[in-house]
């Protein structure tokens, strides 16, 4: 297995690994960090999030993604491994592979936030959803430790900055958000999380 650790908002790609040939299938081990899996269509160049990880194993098999390259933001400090696996055709043999369920889920996730009714609760939804995987309770609310740009969140959701830009502002003005240490972490209001709690509740019950 080889290993790579990454600052915050370094970007890189599986061709960080030299023992890694084109066409692999991957177990990518995510720990002490978050990550943000996203692909780029080879033929047009457009970019896509996959989803967000740590502290797991995920398995990304080469076959199911032809035409795509993939790449990985670190949200926060992060440590990696990464390795070649077996090539594996057999579907029920797939579904036991850890990790394969949360690259999945994500994707299901990530399509339910983007066909919201509005603007205002894709982005509701994707910091609830985000607080809930990677934050921790605190005195104020919920802390997560990092924070998504606008810029990665009109992306996302779909939307224009300008449009997210101007309504994170609100949720600020509000008390829905804090943001802590020049735009390191995020206070997430108790009122935020309990508004959107049904929608998440069981999203991540088996990591």
């Amino acid at each position: 297995m080889s290993s790579l650790t990454l600052k915050r908002s370094q970007i890189a790609d599986f061709k960080s690994f030299a023992s890694v040939l084109a066409g692999d299938d991957i177990r990518l081990s995510i720990s002490d960090g978050v990550i943000r899996l996203f692909a780029i269509h080879l033929a047009s160049g457009e970019a896509f999030t996959l989803g967000f990880f740590s502290n797991e194993i995920v398995y990304v098999p080469a076959a199911m993604y032809e035409g795509l390259e993939f790449k990985y933001e670190a949200m926060s400090s992060v440590f990696l491994g990464f390795d070649k696996v077996e090539r594996i055709d057999n579907n029920e043999d797939i579904k036991h592979l850890e990790g394969h369920f949360s690259l999945m889920n994500w994707s299901l996730i990530l399509s339910m936030i983007a066909c919201s009714k509005t603007t205002d609760l894709k982005i509701e939804r994707l910091i609830v959803i985000l607080t809930f995987r990677f934050g921790s309770r605190n005195l104020r609310g919920y802390f997560l430790p990092f924070t998504l740009s606008h810029q990665r969140q009109s992306e996302i959701l779909g939307c224009t900055r300008s449009t997210v830009t101007r309504y994170m502002l609100s949720l600020r003005k509000s008390g829905m958000i804090e943001v802590q240490g020049y735009d390191k972490a995020w206070i997430v209001s108790e009122q935020l999380i309990s508004k959107h709690e049904m929608f998440v509740e069981g999203f991540f019950a088996q990591v």
